[in-house]
């Protein structure tokens, strides 16, 4: 049975399309950049195009493991932020053809999170206007627009999918509903957040849900059925994502990160964490406030406290434990219980108040189920005194955040202000309650205060009272009051009614965290089309070349030229050097030393550094264009080569293709045969396993031939696309057994009352 009615919107296609409509207003507004005509990101422009640009290679194609376009040669199989098989994005560029098509694929993954939050809020409610105000308060969260703010677009993909793994979830865990969709789409959403490419937040989302399974089974609330449900959901889940688990898992130590990682080198305290979420301040100074703001107000918070006193615990306790295990991560290096971060896999993994993402969710659903409580108990003349047991159960929680604060002490630091009034008001809120000082009129002056003191620190913090933002949220805020007031014309007279006084207040404090995260929006300009690159590769092109494909090594920090990178790509010419989060863990020097000559990998290199210092850079130079550097070597090494007798042997193209290349000549047993690429285990040459040589992909050929070839053909690949088809397979089987697979289910917990009966029966 469901903890509470859920919500049917087909009752009334009218109010549904509005609801629909709404947010698609909404995000018109806050992003006109995104259909306009001027090509500019909505999102600032490094990181976008970082995870973009291997984008272009997939686009050309879509099938092939290898990116030869890519970081001296890429396996795209073992990226793990890829979204190759995220169909709301990749799909959408491909057909576009257009990097800043990536614009719209943001707004459509914004409106995602907006739907997907609905579901997750009617697990609970069934009031459509808290869902709605609920659903824009997330869609506009801090921790998805600031990461569209920095372009990190594989997390804000991730977050647009987190509530609805957590609504089926629940679905089977607490509402019981042990039915075959549930399972599927538990199974399906699980896939779909890791084919977003946002690998934390499938950790994030997975420990969070570890920890609801625990409490339910501790709490005896997952049965034998459910058991089983889940353990479908999850071979499910693991079978149909394989295509993308083998290559990523067993890839691991075969890449590495372009910057080092310290996993215990940033992190907040306990106040820092609460102003994150209340004020959307950073929980330190080691990121920018992007990496760690939650942003959603100190309304919501105290609705959320709310539902934590007075809630049903089959929700409140496991979310207070999810929540305590959030602040904990979220403490990274700067807490007793550090060693977290220390755990293989996630000991890459930076920043660790990235969890917030995952944690913000829980966090706005225990919102909502407060506001529905505290509307209940007005609504029923109920006082609200607490019990001797919610005595109790607020001394452990504070006891709890106590002893978090206590593993601090080492790194103590005088807080700030808004760590302090943050710290201050949700403290403040709870020994009110504790102390049965909570009445209407409290309530009414404690909510009143809080919500001037929030205003006031987000105009010292953020540009709301910029001329563009204050329209942007003038708009936002006369079209979600108008729906409102429409979807409710002829209750308009209670409004103002207690238990309505206080949702008013909600959207108030939700529409001044909506301004003041948008507020943090500026679209980028990568300025592509005036880039220096075009005539540089204006002038490469007119230079004869016997190569299949031209190489290039740019000697500036590739996170200043970027445009350089892309237009590199653009025109089938192999960028060396590139700015981005991975990249293989062995990949061809610069130059290789062969019978005492010298020999480039690089076809030309190019002093981008000079963009950056005004200094000439080179100590050869070949030409200049607008007074930048190039210089082309000699002597370069071919995208494949045979060396004999520490001589190179003449070869011929037959074939160049990212997955295969042939080559012809005159080839004898002994000879060494390399091609010009990373090396990485699957490359295979005239069916032989490569073997690494100076960093690349290389064989000493057994018998004489005429021609070799190499082809990537990864066994890790072949195993997952196999798991993969046979979780498809069965996935049909059971979508065609469904009937049968919740009659085996339902006999589970049969059998088990039965077996319990005799028992207690014997005794």
């Amino acid at each position: 049975m469901p903890f509470l009615e859920k919500l049917n919107l087909s009752q009334n296609s009218g109010k549904t399309l509005i609801f629909l409509l709404l947010p698609l207003l909404l995000l018109i507004i806050v992003f006109p950049a995104a259909y306009q005509p001027e090509q500019v990101f909505i999102s600032e422009y490094h990181d976008t195009m970082a995870l973009m640009m291997p984008e272009l290679f997939l686009m050309q194609n879509p099938i092939a493991l290898w990116d030869n376009q890519w970081i001296t040669g890429f396996p795209e199989i073992a990226n793990l932020n890829t979204d190759r098989f995220y169909p709301f994005s990749f799909p959408l560029s491909m057909v576009a053809q257009n990097i800043f098509v990536i614009n719209l694929i943001l707004l459509l993954n914004l409106y995602i999170a907006y739907l997907t939050f609905w579901k997750l809020g009617s697990l609970l409610v069934k009031n459509t206007n808290l869902l709605m105000v609920f659903s824009l308060g997330y869609m506009f969260s801090g921790v998805l627009i600031s990461r569209i703010s920095i372009g990190h677009i594989s997390f804000v993909y991730a977050m647009a999918w987190i509530p609805l793994v957590y609504y089926f979830f629940l679905k089977i865990t607490h509402d019981s509903e042990l039915t075959t969709f549930n399972i599927i789409a538990l199974g399906l959403s699980e896939t779909l957040l890791l084919f977003t490419g946002g690998i934390y937040y499938v950790f994030f989302g997975n420990a969070i849900l570890s920890i609801f399974f625990l409490y339910y089974l501790y709490d005896k609330t997952i049965t034998k059925s459910k058991f089983y449900a889940l353990v479908a959901s999850v071979v499910l889940f693991f079978s149909i994502s394989a295509i993308k688990i083998v290559p990523n898992f067993l890839g691991i130590p075969y890449i590495q990160r372009i910057d080092l990682i310290n996993p215990l080198g940033d992190g907040g305290s306990l106040e820092n964490n609460f102003a994150s979420f209340v004020f959307g301040t950073p929980i330190d100074n080691v990121f920018g406030s992007y990496e760690t703001m939650a942003l959603i107000g100190i309304i919501p918070i105290l609705f959320a406290i709310i539902a934590l006193i007075w809630g049903k615990k089959q929700i409140t306790v496991p979310s207070f434990l999810a929540i305590l295990f959030s602040l904990i991560w979220a403490d990274g290096g700067r807490i007793l219980l550090s060693g977290i971060h220390l755990l293989p896999l996630v000991d890459s993994f930076r920043n660790a108040g990235r969890i917030f993402g995952a944690i913000t969710p829980i966090v706005l659903l225990l919102s909502i189920y407060g506001v529905y409580i505290l509307e209940q108990k007005i609504k029923n003349s109920e006082r609200f005194e607490i019990s001797g047991e919610q005595k109790r159960n607020i001394i452990f929680g504070v006891i709890f955040l106590f002893i978090i604060k206590i593993l601090e002490l080492p790194w103590i630091a005088a807080p700030s202000l808004e760590a302090a009034t943050a710290t201050i008001l949700i403290f403040g809120f709870i020994l009110m309650v504790y102390l049965n000082k909570t009445n209407i009129t409290t309530l009414k002056g404690f909510f009143i205060v809080s919500l001037v003191i929030d205003g006031l620190i987000l105009i010292k913090n953020f540009t709301i009272l910029d001329e563009s933002v204050l329209i942007k949220g003038l708009f936002i805020s006369i079209s979600i009051i108008a729906v409102l007031l429409f979807l409710n014309w002829k209750s308009r007279d209670k409004i103002l009614q207690k238990q309505h006084f206080f949702t008013s207040l909600l959207v108030v404090g939700i529409l001044l965290s909506i301004i003041g995260n948008i507020s943090v929006l500026q679209p980028s300009d990568p300025h592509l089309n005036d880039s220096p690159a075009l005539k540089i590769i204006e002038k490469i092109k007119q230079e004869p070349t016997d190569t299949p494909q031209l190489w290039v090594y740019e000697i500036g920090w590739p996170i200043k030229h970027m445009d350089f990178t892309y237009w590199m790509i653009q025109n089938n010419i192999h960028p060396m050097r590139a700015f981005y989060s991975f990249l293989p863990l062995y990949t061809p020097p610069l130059a290789l030393n062969i019978s005492n000559m010298t020999y480039f990998t690089a076809d030309y290199i190019i002093d981008t550094a000079y963009l950056e210092n005004g200094n000439q850079n080179l100590p050869d130079v070949t030409f200049k264009v607008d007074n930048i550097s190039v210089y082309r070597p000699e002597n370069v090494l071919s995208n494949a080569f045979v060396v004999r007798n520490n001589k190179l042997v003449p070869v011929k193209f037959e074939k160049f293709t990212p997955d295969e290349v042939v080559i012809s000549g005159q080839f004898l047993s002994g000879d060494v045969a390399i091609l010009k690429t990373a090396y990485y285990p699957g490359w295979k040459i005239n069916g032989f396993e490569a073997t690494k040589i100076a960093d690349m992909a290389g064989l000493t050929l057994p018998t004489d031939t005429t021609k070799i070839t190499f082809r990537f053909d990864p066994l890790d690949a072949k195993i997952g696309a196999l798991l993969t088809v046979a979780g498809i397979i069965a996935l049909i089987i059971l979508i065609v057994k469904r009937k049968e697979f919740e009659q085996m289910l339902q006999k589970m917990d049969s059998r088990t009352d039965v077996k319990k009966f005799r028992k207690g029966k014997k005794e």
